[in-house]
């Protein structure tokens, strides 16, 4: 299982930055809901940001066990991720968003894998891709800030191929697909600081039976936005800074799955009508 507490330090410092937008103050619009309160027209905001990820969980599938913070070498991973938000009225957006990763190691110890032995040193590699369709409504507009709720489905879709040698010197492979969708609610927050910096945070959870097992799975997220052009121009194009933490646990006949993906990450924000 991913480490809980760390994982729930960052839904904590979420939550504590969503409260605070309450209470600041501001004098623009704020960011992924701009729109002039004279002009009823909403903005587009298009994202690309590179998430330099750690892997860390448990895998238990077809006879495989592994812990994949001390079991293996898995390093650190560097993945582009895509996010877009359609304006649908003046209270609700379309999110759609995507992020592959992808991690390979060596084992540390001997495992079993669909009926076959594996001595230590196989190779090991996880693959995970996440997409996600979102609504996000208005709760509370503020001049300069907004609370809304976040409703929608996240796919996981992962697979496992572990290559490596038995204990007589054999080589062998095997691999292993899962599907998990996520259904969640959330809520998200965001504000200008001043013309150039705007932050922003969400926290998305579920809790729910799935496929004669139990799904949890939570998303948080903190980020800043530097605007980079003058802020007279329609178009806005600011340098992204955040921080996030993903966790999926889904037990279910076919073995349990606990894993976690934290670290920053940075990108390009654009905004425009």
């Amino acid at each position: 299982m991913p480490p809980k507490s760390h994982g729930w330090r960052i839904c904590s410092g979420v939550l504590l930055l969503l409260s605070w937008l309450l209470f600041l103050p501001s004098h623009a619009e704020a960011f992924d809901r701009d729109y002039d309160s004279k002009d009823p027209r909403k903005l587009w905001v298009a994202e690309m940001d590179s998430w330099q990820e750690k892997l860390s969980g448990t895998l238990k599938v077809k006879g495989l066990k592994a812990d994949l913070g001390t079991d293996g070498n898995f390093s650190d991973c560097n993945r582009m991720a895509l996010r877009l938000v359609v304006p649908v009225s003046r209270v609700t957006n379309a999110v759609l968003a995507w992020n592959t990763f992808e991690h390979a190691g060596r084992l540390r110890k001997d495992v079993d894998f669909h009926g076959r032995k594996y001595a230590s040193g196989a190779r090991l590699q996880l693959q995970t891709s996440l997409f996600e369709v979102t609504g996000a409504r208005e709760l509370i507009r503020f001049t300069g800030a907004y609370l809304e709720g976040l409703y929608g489905l996240k796919i996981a879709q992962m697979s496992t191929e572990i290559k490596g040698y038995s204990s007589l010197g054999a080589y062998q492979h095997g691999d292993w697909d899962g599907f998990f969708p996520v259904p969640f609610l959330g809520v998200a927050g965001g504000a200008r600081v001043n013309h150039h910096l705007q932050i922003r945070g969400s926290l998305k959870l579920v809790s729910a039976g799935a496929g004669g097992g139990l799904l949890q799975s939570y998303d948080a997220d903190v980020s800043a936005a530097v605007r980079l052009n003058r802020d007279t121009n329609p178009r806005e194009y600011s340098f992204l800074l955040g921080y996030r933490r993903f966790s999926l646990d889904a037990n279910s006949s076919d073995g349990s799955v606990g894993l976690g993906y934290t670290g920053p990450f940075f990108g390009l924000l654009l905004r425009f009508p």
